[in-house]
């Protein structure tokens, strides 16, 4: 029969009654779920007498496998153990390289050129002495040799094929190179015929009326010549032709037109250079008044005592190869570029070609034996002050347009 509790009074208290509830729970549960019955007899025969009081302490702790057995939340790591948010960086795609940070980088300036201060001022250039150079005279062999001599004292070089007023407009300082007329009309047109700029325009429209006749070779390169003269013999020059020079120089009178230019209405291009022009013409009264203004005369036949009187102007004293001796005459190693043309001599050409050589150019021929005493003067007051000869062919000292 089930049991009843009895009624709560001073024998047993209420206290046995809490006792024994609890005892009752423990004990079913720890027994697989088997109810136990106990009688309120037996808890008295326990122990659980009138005048004791219930213990609690040793059967209550060992009497809990529940709550051993079960995985204390304790255990559990705590979510300090987790990486703080704050070193995760941020969201980058894998292949996206992470730039470094731009607070380090210096100022933006070329990597090519150290850093300038604000206040530093650019430095001067050197000025430039020009040089007119004249086709055909010399002046690209001039140019390499004219440097290093420059460059001594300060001055950088420009050398450039154009007319003397627009080579004013460059500098002050202008030299001029001058070559006798005759040789230097029969270096024109052997340039024209076998200079690779001009020559590989043989097959077109550009020069497919320059004489070629006969192939290569001397007799038959002096029998185009005459061809090529005639072309410039018509007193109403230029002739009625869009190509009237065969796209090569014009031989008529150059070195005064470069010198002393009249533009007649030509082009920019053909005033700054007018060796190939058929339009612009030159002033023979003009070329002179410029060819004096001139701080330096270079000219081809007297190229060595040109060099030497360039020398002796800059430093005041010539060096000992300017000496017209044998011993001194091979330390003079002076520059010459040939362009891989062959050399012709007027002597090789026949009379009558060299007349029409000299009616082209009569204005030429006056420049030039101007020039030639004035540079050959200024020789001779040098060898009078140097105390030794500078001519290294005294035959050359004079200039006789016969």
């Amino acid at each position: 029969m089930p049991y009843s509790y009895p009624e709560p009074n001073e024998s047993t208290g209420w206290r046995k009654l809490v006792v024994a509830a609890i005892v009752t729970f423990l004990l079913g549960y720890t027994l697989g779920g088997h109810r136990a019955a106990l009688s309120y007899s037996q808890l008295d025969g326990v122990g659980f007498g009138k005048s004791q009081e219930v213990k609690l302490v040793q059967p209550l702790t060992v009497s809990q496998p529940p709550t051993v057995s079960q995985p204390p939340t304790v255990s559990q790591p705590p979510t300090v153990s987790q990486p703080p948010t704050v070193s995760q960086p941020p969201t980058v795609s894998p292949l996206t390289p992470v730039r470094p940070p731009t607070v380090l980088q210096p100022p933006t300036m070329s990597p090519l050129r150290p850093a300038r201060s604000p206040t530093a001022r650019p430095k001067p250039q050197k000025p430039k002495v020009g040089v007119v150079h004249v086709p055909k005279t010399g002046g690209t062999s001039l140019g390499q040799e004219l440097n290093p001599i420059m460059n001594k004292k300060g001055f950088n070089v420009f050398n450039d094929e154009r007319t003397f007023d627009a080579m004013t407009k460059v500098t002050k300082i202008r030299y001029g190179t001058f070559r006798e007329p005759l040789a230097h009309v029969l270096s024109q047109f052997v340039h024209c015929r076998y200079d690779p700029y001009h020559s590989r325009h043989k097959d077109k429209y550009w020069l497919a009326s320059f004489p070629r006749d006969g192939g290569l070779g001397p007799e038959a390169d002096l029998n185009n010549l005459r061809k090529w003269i005639d072309r410039f013999q018509d007193d109403n020059w230029p002739p009625p032709s869009s190509n009237s020079t065969w796209n090569c120089y014009n031989p008529r009178n150059m070195q005064t037109r470069i010198y002393g230019t009249v533009c007649n209405g030509a082009s920019k291009r053909e005033c700054e250079n007018p060796a190939p022009s058929v339009i612009a013409t030159g002033n023979l009264s003009v070329a002179i008044q410029n060819v004096l203004q001139l701080d330096g005369l270079i000219v081809l036949e007297l190229y060595h005592e040109s060099i030497c009187v360039i020398k002796f102007n800059l430093y005041g004293k010539l060096p000992e190869e300017c000496r017209a001796d044998g011993q001194h005459q091979k330390l003079v190693k002076h520059k010459h570029v040939s362009h891989g043309i062959p050399h012709y001599s007027v002597s090789q050409v026949s009379p009558d070609v060299v007349s029409n050589m000299r009616r082209i150019t009569q204005d030429d021929a006056i420049l030039y034996g101007i020039v030639h005493t004035k540079l050959v003067n200024r020789v001779r007051e040098i060898e009078q002050e140097v105390g030794f000869r500078i001519f290294r062919d005294p035959s050359l000292s004079s200039y006789l347009d016969t």
